[in-house]
């Protein structure tokens, strides 16, 4: 009785302590030496970016995502998401973007630390998954960490956290990792519950940035390495001495692809018909533009420097840029094919990033950029899987076992690290940011229009003490924006400054000479109906004229309040 009595006291002692034993091993394994670098990593990201706590809004396009938008300031209802499945303001579909912002109002309220916060946790998170992901793919610990650390600390992934209105980059890479990692647990288990999982964060993701839509493709190259579901055998050799692979497959392989290609082309279409894409542009200039592109992103991997938020579509491109450029990757995806054997993850790394940046690689062009930073955030993910897996390749062997990965994380981290950190501190606000982005091409119109429109607020909210200063800093950067591109809102900068300045002839006179210009603006429409109805002078006041222009306004477009100063 009395060893009966005892050992069912050890039996509940040991069920009362088992938990704790647990957690015990899980923090032994947390910080084990395979899994601290990585934890040290995370510290480091989170210290990099939570300067950003204390930044401003940027005023371009948090105000159409936040502090404008009365939907989102009404936090979480049924009217902010009904309007938010229906909406495609700003030129996308992404109510899932929309939702979060309100979630965040609700809860917290609009102050731009929270939403910055927000951005941070999400790109740490990112940074964690990609880590397991890789991890769990290929076993091989401080390779992963690099990648980790290499997309955690990359300045070109700095818009994306800095920029509150790149939730949907941070939060869509979020499903797109979640995506892959319950594949890989589909593919170990072959469970349909885990394949509805992967299949319904694919769609989630979806609903927060079109960008996924690549995604089935990218499972294949998982399936190809380190899956090893697709084999590349050695094909035939041609004449010319060259293998090519042959590739062999299991039906399930593709049969596992279907209904996320079917929900791709749905949310395609969804994009094309939505996106306010510049159908003003030929087909050749969209062709040139991406095969630009894709190189120039490799050359800022490597040297990530004159950053900037915005980067202007250029008239033309000159040939012998192109023909290089198409040159260079042309011999980037031979090695990759021919690599295929001997070196899998330079086949996967490369496809990966081609795969993911040819959707946004302006082929379908949208705003008034040709290429921007944050069109890195995953295409870079395979870039990076080359760079950490390739590094002991090309070390000896002894010295490779030694400091393989300790020297490349040297080498390769710490000065994105530093660059990171200064490029953060250019998006504390809206004058600083587009200041750099001037410093860096000073013939940057977007740039310049910005600065004029900012010290326009401060005129027109009075919080500049020097009216004369800012006014003709106002015009000075106008006056640059019009020259280097003369768009619609140039003139309607240059004519409200005229107003400004007492010169209503001038300003009727730019108002005029815009609307001959870009007889489709709204704005100027606008504006020049604003002066001939409003102006005392009877050699401006035009009554009939104005109504035509301000009917015109109406019918071209719906005048948002909040996408320019606040005239008067």
């Amino acid at each position: 009785m009395n060893t009966t009595g005892n050992r069912h006291t050890f039996n509940s002692e040991a069920n009362w302590s088992a938990p704790i034993l647990d957690l015990v091993h899980v923090l032994q394994s947390m910080f084990s030496r395979a899994h601290f670098t990585m934890f040290f990593i995370l510290a480091i990201t989170l210290a990099l970016y939570f300067p950003v706590t204390r930044h401003a809004f940027v005023n371009f396009d948090d105000g159409v995502y936040v502090y404008e938008n009365p939907f989102v300031a009404r936090g979480l209802t049924l009217e902010g998401i009904e309007w938010a499945f229906r909406t495609a303001q700003n030129g996308m579909w992404h109510p899932l973007v929309w939702i979060s912002f309100m979630v965040e109002v609700q809860l917290w309220g609009s102050s731009p630390g929270i939403l910055h916060l927000t951005n941070v946790w999400l790109h740490v998170g990112n940074t964690l998954l990609l880590y397991l992901l890789f991890f769990r793919l290929t076993a091989c610990s401080n390779r992963s960490a690099l990648v980790a650390a290499l997309f955690a600390w990359h300045p070109c992934h700095v818009e994306t956290v800095a920029w509150i209105s790149e939730r949907k980059g941070v939060l869509s890479t979020t499903f797109w990792l979640i995506t892959l990692l319950t594949y890989l647990k589909y593919v170990q288990r072959r469970k349909l519950s885990d394949y509805l999982m992967s299949l319904g964060t694919f769609i989630t993701g979806c609903l927060v940035k079109p960008m996924l839509v690549s995604l089935p493709f990218v499972l294949l190259l998982v399936d190809v390495w380190p899956l090893k579901r697709i084999r590349l055998n050695r094909g035939k050799v041609n004449w010319k001495g060259t293998c090519f692979p042959a590739i062999t497959y299991p039906r399930t392989v593709l049969l596992d692809k279907v209904p996320m290609l079917l929900a791709s082309a749905l949310f395609c279409y969804i994009s094309v018909r939505t996106q306010e894409i510049a159908d003003f542009l030929p087909m050749s200039y969209r062709v040139a533009n991406m095969f630009a592109v894709l190189a120039q992103y490799i050359k800022m991997m490597i040297l990530p420097v004159n950053l900037s938020i915005v980067y202007p579509r250029p008239e033309y491109w000159e040939p012998t840029l192109i023909l290089f450029s198409i040159s260079v990757l042309t011999v980037a995806s031979y090695l990759a094919i021919r690599l295929s054997f001997s070196h899998p993850f330079v086949f996967f790394g490369w496809f990966w990033y081609a795969i993911t940046v040819i959707p946004v690689s302006g082929i379908v062009p949208i705003g008034p950029h040709y290429m921007a930073d944050r069109y890195t955030y995953v295409p870079y993910i395979g870039l990076f899987v080359v760079l950490a897996w390739a590094f002991p390749t090309l070390v000896p062997g002894r010295l490779a076992r030694s400091i393989p990965v300790a020297l490349g994380a040297i080498l390769c981290t710490v000065p994105l690290l530093i660059l990171s950190s200064s490029y953060v501190g250019k998006w504390r606000d809206s004058e600083t940011l587009f200041a750099h982005a001037l410093k860096a091409d000073p013939n940057n119109y977007v740039a310049n229009m910005q600065l004029c429109m900012s010290a326009m607020r401060k005129l027109l909210n009075g919080k500049s003490t020097a009216y004369d200063f800012e006014l003709s800093r106002a015009s000075q950067h106008a006056l640059l924006s019009a020259a280097a591109r003369p768009v619609d809102v140039a003139y309607v900068n240059l004519g409200y400054i005229a107003e400004l300045q007492k010169k209503p002839k001038k300003a009727m006179l730019l108002y005029d000479t815009g609307v001959r210009l870009f007889p489709e603006s709204a704005l100027l429409h606008f504006r020049l109906a604003r002066l001939l109805a409003c102006h005392p002078d009877p050699r401006i006041h035009k009554g009939g004229e104005a109504v035509t222009h301000a009917r015109t306004a109406c019918d071209l477009t719906e005048i948002y309040e909040g996408s320019y100063p606040e005239f008067p």
